[in-house]
């Protein structure tokens, strides 16, 4: 079946979503398509593994590379980064993307499902410097501390090269894609506040990680338990070791705002945006789901008795979490860095994609064919495939099978749809 007569066909059933829609009484339906921009060191990786827990237990799929953790960055992102092996046919969009990227607004658009909301976060941009500066060791790569580092000459410091060609000032712009000569243009704060306000949904706060992640499941219509969390990638702090944060002088971080000023406008203004988000959701609303966030994680915490790990590992000294053997999945997915889960659902991607049966873009016709047969053997199709597909499939289905035959029937196929989404 064409496109356009699957339009025709959509047209012609148009009561069955608007009586549907008034006996169902539904709010919202659970969203299962996300873009998150991963922005370093902004407590993203704690978003991204609550997006992967989600995304893996509901047989999702990545936007992913081949090996390691990177879509891109320093080149924007375009879809030829994604791994062959776990690349979806041509024509079929992606449901979570939550690895690191430089963002290109069209080229992300282009691979991700229509209804998929477009998520970032910022942090303070001179405690994100700090931190990053000691994450990543970069004092091997400059040869200097942090505080040496700023006092040298401006000019210098804004051509120095960046960490694996990835790292360094004005972060938050880099990641959105700004390059570094875009950054000393008139107006580009201007230019670029507006870019993330017309096409991003949310714009998360580091310093209010519970109070954003209230209003990242209130945008996905999740419920508070799925954005339970615990931090990682958290320094650890050591006192007689690289890892120990440093404490820079008046001038040093005067220089340190002066090299990320681009960053330092952008925080500003979304932080003020973000203050005016919770005041639309409700004061009083945001601090008893917060609350109530912080209850849930600290139960999560107790109930799976994670232990701390002496010793870091990776490239700096982080705090790290080892849940018992037989505790149960959530407690060991948890505590994952992002390597090694990644690496999971790389492998379960690559699995699930040479098993699958039919692409949703072959739903129309797989539908229109099984029409041939009885009404009923068209139903009993799309109930036994419910998981496969999006509100907008399933209602297409309907339609084409023929609702007017039995309404009973469609109506228990919509609430068991509404049963296993919400």
């Amino acid at each position: 079946m064409r496109i356009e007569d699957m339009r025709t066909e959509l047209i012609k059933y148009k009561h069955v979503w608007d009586s549907m829609e008034k006996k169902m009484y539904v709010k919202c339906l659970k969203k299962t398509s996300v873009f998150f921009l991963k922005v370093h060191k902004c407590g993203s990786s704690t978003v991204q593994n609550i997006l992967m827990r989600f995304g893996r237990h509901h047989q999702l799929y990545f936007v992913l590379p081949e090996i390691n953790n990177y879509v891109g960055n320093p080149s924007h992102f375009s879809p030829e980064l994604i791994g062959q092996n776990v690349r979806l046919p041509d024509g079929e969009k992606y449901d979570i993307f939550a690895h690191h990227t430089r963002y290109s607004h069209k080229e992300v658009r282009s691979i991700m499902k229509k209804e998929a909301p477009f998520v970032a976060i910022m942090r303070e941009p001179t405690a994100l410097q700090v931190s990053m500066y000691s994450y990543y060791q970069m004092e091997h790569f400059y040869g200097v501390s942090l505080p040496k580092f700023l006092q040298l000459n401006l000019t210098y410091l804004e051509q120095a090269p960046r960490f694996w060609e990835r790292v360094g000032r004005n972060q938050i712009a880099w990641d959105l894609g700004v390059t570094d000569a875009e950054m000393k243009m008139p107006y580009i704060f201007e230019k670029l506040a507006n870019k993330v306000e017309n096409e991003f949904d949310l714009v998360m706060i580091t310093e209010f990680m519970e109070a954003s992640l209230v209003l990242f499941a209130d945008l996905m219509c999740w419920p508070l338990e799925e954005v339970r969390f615990i931090r990682l990638n958290a320094l650890r702090e050591v006192d007689n070791s690289n890892f120990k944060k440093p404490v820079l002088t008046e001038e040093e971080m005067s220089m340190l705002k002066k090299l990320n000023n681009l960053d330092i406008q952008l925080y500003s203004h979304f932080k003020e945006r973000f203050k005016r988000r919770i005041l639309d959701y409700g004061a009083e609303r945001m601090i008893s789901e917060v609350n109530q966030l912080i209850d849930m994680n600290s139960q999560l915490y107790n109930n799976c008795n994670l232990k701390v790990l002496e010793h870091g590992e990776g490239i700096s000294s982080v705090i790290r979490y080892e849940a018992e053997i037989n505790a149960p999945l959530i407690c060991k997915e948890i505590v994952l860095n992002e390597q090694d889960f990644t690496d999971i659902i790389r492998t379960e991607q690559e699995e699930h994609i040479k098993d699958r049966g039919p692409s949703e873009i072959e739903l129309g016709n797989s539908i229109s064919t099984s029409k041939m047969g009885t009404q009923k053997e068209c139903m009993e199709a799309l109930k036994r495939d419910l998981l496969a597909y999006d509100a907008a499939s399933l209602i297409l289905g309907i339609c084409i099978c023929g609702y007017d035959e039995d309404v009973f029937v469609v109506q228990g196929i919509w609430n068991t749809f509404l049963t296993k989404n919400l």
